[in-house]
């Protein structure tokens, strides 16, 4: 959690959800995942991560008071964020080359851009894009409550049906963050929203996610708006989680529950994500020396969170100082002046 008091619940559910991911990104068949049922649970991981991330967030801006979208759009409100999640990316994808290199394999340096190389690489630029759109998720659900949360239901809507007419690409769609702009939004309602969500809609909106999510993987349905290949994390397959989230977090008990070792993985679950990406480069060699399925993503787990830990406590140690330091060298106000020196400077030209 960013500059918040900490929750432990929800580190603790961070925890369960990377490990979630590592599970998913193993090379499992679509009857095992079929018979596992993982569109319930395992797919629900990104969901649910998006829903914490607004809930996160909303905090974080309730605790530094910011009232504007000029303080939300702030130099170094954004800047900080930014760093906080470049960081720990370029650190990975050093890793990442060096795999490449080794093996021989010629590698693009500016697939940096787009997250990386292994699974899960678009989180990265949808939370690029996250750190931008937030703030007017979070004051729309400040002033209007939840007609907010229905607005930010109905764009998620409007860009799945843009980008069908518009034939986007799944290549590009992954990188996308308004198709999870319900589930932050929610994240964010759950947070400082006031007025209460009926039950009956909370059960209709579980229905309404259920069916969907055995329509697309058990009954073989198309998507015609939704994008096949993401149809199983969509917002209409999330109406099915979005429930639980809301009596979880409305729970006091549930909120003050405690597990250690998960609430760690959960702190360093960003780090986690990148190591894995990393470390399923190279994964396959593993699965020659260990043919039992359920040994193989044992080892996963616990190569993965345990290097994924190590390398958050180094890495949250640099980019502390990091920006400790740009914070006390008045980086981010000599930012700030230049581009306007630079702005003044263009207009005083176009005059003369």
């Amino acid at each position: 959690m960013e500059d918040t008091e900490r929750i432990h619940l929800l580190d603790l559910i961070k925890g369960i959800l990377i490990i979630f991911i590592i599970i998913t990104h193993y090379n499992w068949t679509d009857e095992q995942r079929q018979m596992l049922l993982f569109p319930y649970w395992i797919d629900m991981a990104v969901p649910v991560f998006m829903i914490i991330s607004g809930y996160v967030y909303a905090l974080s801006y309730k605790r530094k008071e910011i009232n504007s979208l000029k303080d939300a759009y702030e130099f170094k409100e954004i800047t900080s964020k930014l760093i906080r999640y470049s960081v720990p990316l370029l650190m990975a994808f050093v890793f990442e080359v060096f795999l490449y290199v080794i093996s021989g394999i010629k590698i693009e340096l500016s697939c940096v851009l787009t997250g990386g190389i292994g699974p899960g690489s678009f989180y990265y630029p949808v939370m690029i894009q996250f750190v931008y759109l937030y703030p007017l998720i979070y004051f729309a659900i400040r002033e209007y409550d939840l007609k907010g949360l229905c607005v930010c239901g109905i764009v998620n809507v409007v860009f799945e049906i843009a980008k069908t007419l518009y034939g986007m690409p799944t290549s590009e769609y992954r990188f996308m963050v308004l198709r999870y702009i319900l589930l932050i939004a929610t994240g964010c309602y759950l947070a400082i929203g006031k007025q209460k969500i009926r039950r009956p809609v909370l059960i209709v909106s579980m229905l309404v996610g259920i069916f969907w999510q055995y329509a697309v993987y058990y009954l073989g349905y198309k998507p015609v708006i939704i994008n096949e290949a993401w149809a199983t994390t969509s917002c209409i397959s999330a109406l099915y989680i979005i429930p639980i989230c809301v009596s979880i977090f409305a729970s006091k008990k549930m909120m003050d529950a405690r597990f250690g070792l998960l609430e760690l993985i959960g702190r360093a679950s960003f780090n986690i994500f990148l190591t894995q990406m990393v470390y399923f480069i190279g994964a396959k060699v593993i699965y020659k020396i260990v043919s039992d399925i359920w040994i193989a993503n044992l080892l996963n787990i616990v190569i993965c969170c345990l290097v994924g830990t190590i390398f958050y406590m180094i890495e949250s140690r640099i980019t502390r100082y990091l920006l400790q330091y740009l914070d006390k060298k008045n980086y981010f106000e000599k930012q700030i002046r230049a581009v306007l020196k630079k702005i003044g400077n263009v207009f005083k030209d176009s005059k003369a």
